[in-house]
């Protein structure tokens, strides 16, 4: 249904590369219930002639809540 990032930071960047940590909410139906997971972790990107892309994701599933 949604996502909402919480926490974001350039950790690293240079002319074409970057890192940036983060950690967000995601927000789902499951069985008539709304399930609330947070994610953790690192988005390397990459500078490409079109804009940055993200290259090498380091993502970790940290909680779920049933409500």
């Amino acid at each position: 249904m949604s996502e909402e990032v919480s926490y974001l930071e350039v950790e690293t960047m240079t002319d074409s590369k970057a890192t940036v940590s983060f950690e967000m909410v995601s927000e789902d139906w499951k069985d008539e219930e709304t399930l609330l997971q947070t994610w953790r972790g690192q988005w390397h990107v990459v500078k490409e002639s079109s804009g940055w892309k993200l290259s090498d994701p380091d993502i970790e599933h940290v909680d779920t809540e049933v409500q």
